[in-house]
């Protein structure tokens, strides 16, 4: 139950995955702020777990935190949020995840709205988040591919790859790569990940992508 004493470090999620119904995809996902892996009951909540990991001012998240129960009418109602999140700024706030919120009932939104009340008196946001408009699909390809192969590169190649770089101010991945010594690409994801390298993510991915290096973006 959401109150004032609630909070989710050190519980598990309060929906039972292994009671999901058919046509359910669940999706394991690598999560690094949380140093485990994380169970989706959608490819939705997955994505949106790429965009939480890649969101600095989030420090880690849970999914399927609490379960709060409303009266609607004449009846009992129980609503479970699908995220929780805690931010380095302290704006903690839920998320619903959803492709899209137009085809849900009066009624469901309604819910929704209900819990956005209890969770703002309660000083926590809520967030009801979309899939991205047609546009941002290739950033969103982009993002999913480079973190999937960050989660491989070693620090030993991370390092290496930041010092053979210094003092280059930009390069294709291909003329990167076709270096002697060359780092590797995971290497290169990563360090785009973390901000060090810049490419632009309204473009298909590629050898001809160029790395900007440094902070000058």
């Amino acid at each position: 139950m959401l109150n004032r004493e609630w909070s989710p470090e050190g519980r598990e999620p309060v929906r039972n995955f292994n009671r999901s119904h058919y046509g359910k995809h669940i999706v394991f996902f690598p999560s690094q702020k949380n140093n485990k892996q994380i169970i989706c009951e959608s490819r939705h909540e997955a994505d949106y777990c790429v965009v939480l990991e890649l969101d600095k001012n989030v420090r880690t998240y849970f999914l399927q935190p609490v379960t709060s129960e409303f009266r609607l009418g004449l009846k009992t109602i129980h609503y479970t949020p699908d995220f929780f999140v805690r931010t380095h700024d302290h704006t903690d706030y839920f998320s619903e995840v959803k492709p899209t919120f137009d085809p849900c009932s009066p009624g469901y939104l309604q819910i929704l709205h209900l819990f956005e009340k209890q969770a703002r008196k309660l000083h926590y946001g809520f967030l009801k988040v979309e899939d991205p408009p047609p546009e941002q699909l290739t950033r969103k390809s982009t993002l999913q591919t480079l973190y999937l192969r960050s989660l491989q590169a070693t620090e030993i190649e991370y390092q290496y790859l930041v010092n053979e770089t210094q003092g280059i101010s930009s390069l294709t991945i291909g003329e990167l790569l076709m270096q002697s010594d060359a780092p590797s690409m995971r290497a290169i994801a990563k360090a785009i990940i973390q901000g060090v390298i810049w490419i632009d993510l309204k473009q298909p991915l590629n050898l001809n992508t160029l790395l900007v290096f440094g902070s000058s973006k």
